[in-house]
């Protein structure tokens, strides 16, 4: 399968947020929870992008931000706005990314290409030259981490998250531009 990145649109984000329901421990990636941030116009075709099959069907959601570089015991970071990193091309900040395959998807042996496709297209949407690719996954997620893993992906510090009340660790994840 080959994936297609185009800016988030509302079609795409009310698809998602109606629809992509992954059920038992998982309900907590349901984009229900994140409607606020799908719905945020601002950052569609900036930092939030809907991922499409060779058909154009929407198939995942992949998600940049920026963060001043710091130290990785550091609490905040500070976020960096898209343009101010695409303004600035010989400044280096951290990118932190998330993503989401669409639920019937899962499972079927697409983890490792569609994170290096979404890895991918970061580097070169935003000419990154930054030393790590960083992402935070809930530490009950072996099926991911094991994926992440074998993409060469190391835990560096793990942190509390909380989603519809629910605390649980996150293991925060990284590995090195290639």
């Amino acid at each position: 399968m080959e994936f297609n990145f185009v800016p988030m649109n509302l079609d795409y984000a009310k698809e998602m947020i109606d629809n992509w329901k992954y059920g038992e421990e998982y309900y907590i990636y349901d984009y229900v929870n994140e409607e606020e941030l799908l719905l945020n116009e601002e950052s569609w075709g900036h930092g939030k992008f809907a991922v499409l099959n060779e058909k154009g069907e929407l198939v995942g959601e992949f998600t940049i931000e920026f963060f001043k570089e710091g130290e990785e015991d550091s609490e905040d970071e500070g976020y960096v706005e898209h343009k101010v990193v695409r303004s600035n091309p010989k400044s280096t900040y951290e990118m932190w990314v998330g993503w989401g395959l669409k639920p019937e998807l899962c499972g079927k042996g697409l983890g490792e290409h569609y994170i290096s496709s979404c890895i991918d297209f970061a580097i070169e949407e935003y000419n990154y030259k930054g030393k790590y690719i960083h992402f935070g996954v809930a530490s009950f997620n072996k099926r991911a981490i094991k994926v992440y893993e074998r993409l060469g992906f190391k835990t560096f510090r793990t942190c509390e998250g909380e989603i519809s009340n629910e605390k649980f660790d996150i293991y925060q994840m990284r590995r090195k531009v290639i």
